[in-house]
């Protein structure tokens, strides 16, 4: 029998998974503040962001200036939200449900 996944099941399991990243990036050396990052040691993060309305739209602006963020799909049950928050990613993939597969939007 198959279980649908909740979205408080969601939350929890990405919770967890970002707990364990950040775990992980803190047990890895670092270069020293002054000295920054070279190319090869630059490392891509492809995000996705749940819900960009109100105070997820906060997290679309914040998210921005980070060197190694890259979103790649953004999400949100009113799609009327979606139209701004493209205009800071223009090349994301948009969905109305997170548990849809194919884009929605």
């Amino acid at each position: 029998m198959s279980n649908p996944l909740s979205r408080r099941r969601f939350l929890a399991s990405t919770a967890a998974t970002g707990l364990a990243l950040a775990a992980g990036a803190s047990a890895a050396p670092t270069t020293h503040p002054s000295i920054g990052w070279n190319g090869a040691d630059k490392k891509q993060l492809n995000l996705g962001i749940i819900g960009v309305g109100g105070r997820g739209f906060d997290h679309v602006r914040e998210i921005k200036p980070i060197p190694n963020a890259n979103v790649i799909a953004l999400c949100d049950v009113d799609s009327t939200h979606l139209p701004p928050a493209l205009q800071h990613y223009p090349h994301a993939t948009t969905y109305i449900d997170f548990r849809d597969p194919t884009a929605g939007g």
